[in-house]
């Protein structure tokens, strides 16, 4: 009816009333139009999907309906397309109130309500709702149909909103942002940033929101308005001396609160570098606790003078990280030029990444690209179990999300299903890297005798620049360790040169330096270095050879390494269950028998699996060899020993190896816990035999499903190869599947060269 209208209204009839509408309200006086849409709701289409976001567009059209039901003044609202919305308010102008300060008051009235009720409706979209709004005021004009007024004033609304970031509501807030940041009314939350190794905390980072129920209470509406206000540097200097003295009584020594920084900040001509230091140090932590969190969703505009400001902070020790990495080309640049200490990876490479593959295949590379760079991977945003199981089989070695923990004051300790899946894997790692020793990454040591004077230390430490650390030998023995840095920090006081200089080293030499056996495994070594007061933290591990030195490994040599292990054991296992596959059993299954140490090896096989996966499905299939990958697991931690190796061939064909007097328990304990728990996996449990029937067609007694063990017991490998185990274990597999229920086998070799003795428990119940 009206084609000039600057969009296809929804009929022809709901046009007609518009206009009807608006013309009433103008002879009446003048009406306000609110133009509004939603900043960045594509973000929002793109995470939730299609459907969520047309369930939040008709939300707001319902609720505007509800508005128009609530406040007499509004006249008529709609939408338009997409995310275009207009409400039309009458306005009776009052001599204390001019027409643009009514239009506002209306519009923060319907503002606070309209977001205050999609929050409670969709609470993932709490503190992220951020409406763009423009206003116009629509009078009558002699001469002017109502369709010229409310077209012009429609065009004006929109070419407004696309003109400036200053819509008519920056004036309403600036007030009340002012007291914010002369009142300093902003909190602090923290969210846990969890070890996907150990479970435990790296640290938190720190979260500033604005006032409880205000606009600003949304960090992006509060940092966005700082911005536009010059004032971003005044903020987040704010935020920065409110987080590090509210988190410095949350974390210990080796902890680190994460502060989000704006690129920007550092053009800003009031930025002083040396002012943070000043209030760490006040809060009684070191650099080291602090990770600047450079967040800047633009590209960063001198990479020179950035690069200059980090390298700052840096040089007091404060470490870097870079957020959103994987959203754009300037995170990748940002991440090249600087080199950070952690890359954290967007929620959007996160999200559903278990169905994605070339996600998998990016936060793969991001991993082994940060091992490169002696960084380490922080996956943000994690929010499901199977999010978390990915992101840990991928070798990612950090996680942050509301499946782990939710920001709060005080923080939220790690959900306990996410600590479950994190142990899970963990000891799946650990059975491997229980092997691994130190001596094997260790490192050639400079020693001198404990009688050396410390000036001829220091000069060995000048003349070898990449020199970290010295032993020093006592009678042949370890003595201690001579860190570079400490020394140098002796000799640089005041009268330490004159004191020292000619003293023997054995007078500053550290003796309480960590010192371990070249068998210790890797990872109790790391724990025992991370273990050390702050001062020691960093310092190299003395190894030893009996009472001889063998060298010294850093701590970051340690970490590296098991980091590169771990992500390799990762990629090596099984898609399903997490255990290691078949290229780690054979090598485990190769080093056991040519450390002609005596083992048990059990072979663990479902019986009528086909059936349960015909009946039930392939899904909840996928369970039950999840659940008995669990009960190996459980079994082994509570009958087994450390050292003890799970891995998972493949369907439903599992392997252990554990000492040899060890097997036969481990077996019996398996039998009866998996009997007693198995009924949870069907519908119903029937106590009645059934008859079925079996691959080859032949009718078999059944009673659910069961688990065969095949446990050979190798008192002595000498000769032995793995196709020969494999031909003896495919036997005693067989014997133990022949047998009724749950039942194992027992082959000894190479004492018993034929035959096998039998284990049977009664089925439970029975």
């Amino acid at each position: 009816m009206y084609p000039y209208l600057p969009f296809r209204y929804k009929k022809q009839d709901a046009e007609s009333t518009l206009v009807k509408e608006i013309q009433m309200g103008l002879a009446q006086g003048p009406v306000g139009l609110i133009y509004f849409d939603i900043v960045h709701f594509s973000q929002v289409e793109q995470e939730y999907g299609r459907e969520v976001s047309e369930k939040i567009l008709s939300s707001i059209e319902q609720h505007l309906d509800r508005l128009s039901k609530r406040f007499p003044f509004v006249l008529h609202s709609f939408r338009a397309l997409g995310d275009d919305f207009y409400i039309f308010v009458q306005l009776h102008p009052a001599s204390h109130e001019s027409l643009e300060e009514m239009l506002k008051n209306k519009t923060q009235v319907l503002y606070t309500h309209l977001v205050t009720s999609l929050e409670k409706e969709f609470p993932f979209l709490r503190e992220r709702i951020e409406l763009h709004l423009s206003l116009v005021i629509m009078t009558r004009k002699d001469g002017q149909s109502t369709e010229i007024i409310l077209y012009d004033a429609i065009k004006q609304a929109l070419q407004r909103a696309k003109e400036a970031y200053h819509s008519d509501l920056h004036t309403i807030h600036q007030k009340e942002f002012q007291e914010i940041l002369l009142n300093q009314k902003i909190s602090t939350l923290f969210q846990p940033i969890i070890s996907l190794s150990t479970g435990t905390p790296l640290g938190f980072e720190t979260l500033t929101r604005g006032p409880e129920g205000s606009y600003f209470h949304s960090p992006l509406n509060l940092f966005q308005f700082a911005e536009w206000e010059n004032s971003l540097y005044t903020l987040e200097k704010i935020a920065r001396e409110r987080a590090i003295k509210k988190g410095a009584p949350l974390i210990h020594a080796t902890q680190k609160l994460f502060i989000n920084m704006n690129a920007h900040v550092i053009y800003d001509p009031m930025f002083t570098p040396g002012h943070t230091l000043l209030r760490v140090e006040e809060a009684g932590l070191t650099p080291r606790n602090i990770v600047f969190e450079i967040t800047e969703r633009n590209a960063i505009e001198d990479f020179d003078a950035f690069k200059k400001a980090i390298a700052h902070y840096r040089s007091q020790g404060f470490l870097i990280a870079v957020d959103d990495a994987g959203a754009g080309y300037a995170y990748l640049q940002a991440i090249l030029e600087l080199k950070p200490d952690y890359i954290k990876v967007d929620r959007s490479l996160i999200q559903n990444i278990e169905q994605n593959k070339v996600k998998e295949n990016m936060l793969e590379s991001f991993v082994n690209f940060a091992l490169k760079m002696n960084s380490k991977v922080i996956a943000e945003g994690i929010e499901t179990p199977a999010e978390l199981e990915r992101v840990i089989r991928l070798g990612v070695h950090y996680g942050q999300g509301f499946f782990l923990a939710r920001p709060h004051d005080p923080p939220h300790a790690c959900a306990s299903e996410a600590l479950e899946i994190i142990d899970r894997n963990r000891r799946v790692v650990n059975l491997s890297l229980s092997r691994m020793r130190v001596g094997e990454i260790t490192s050639s040591a400079k020693s001198f005798p404990a009688a050396m004077p410390t000036a001829l230390v220091a000069e060995y430490f000048q003349q070898v620049r990449g020199e970290q650390g010295v032993v020093i030998l006592k009678d042949g023995k370890v003595f201690g360790l001579v860190m570079k840095s400490k020394l140098n920090q002796i000799l640089a006081t005041q009268y330490g040169s004159a004191l020292y200089a000619r003293q023997p080293i054995e007078k500053i030499t550290d003796t309480d330096a960590l010192v371990v056996d070249q068998n210790t495994p890797i990872d109790a070594v790391a724990q025992l270095a991370i273990s050390r007061p702050s001062e020691q933290i960093y310092d190299l591990i003395i190894v030893r050879d009996e009472d001889q030195l063998k060298g010294v490994v850093s701590v970051e040599a340690i970490l590296d390494y098991l980091a590169h292990v771990k992500v390799e054991m990762v990629r090596l296992s099984n898609p399903l269950t997490g255990l290691p596959g078949n290229q780690v059993i054979d090598k485990m299954l190769s080093n056991r028998l040519q450390s002609e140490i005596p083992f048990s090896l059990i072979y663990a096989d479902l019986d009528y699996f086909k059936w349960y996966n015909d009946q039930y499905g392939f899904q909840r299939g996928d369970q039950v060899i999840r659940y008995l990958s669990q009960l190996l697991m459980e079994v082994v931690s509570l009958k087994g020993n450390d050292s003890d190796f799970i891995g998972h061939i493949g369907g439903d064909d599992f392997l252990l190896i554990t000492s040899l007097e060890k097997g036969v328990p481990i077996a019996q304990e398996l039998i009866r816990l998996f009997d007693k728990q198995i009924k949870g996996f069907y519908d119903s449990f029937d106590e009645k035999e059934k008859v079925i029937y079996d691959r080859e067609g032949n009718a078999v007694p059944f009673a659910g499903l069961t688990l065969s063990l095949g446990v050979l017991q190798i008192s002595n490998s000498g000769g032995l190869t793995t196709e020969h185990l494999s031909f003896i274990s495919a036997k005693v597999k067989k014997e133990a599947k022949q047998l009724r229920g749950s039942a194992y086998a027992v082959y000894t070799y190479p004492e018993q060269e034929s035959g096998s003795t039998q284990g049977t428990l009664p089925l439970a119940g029975e």
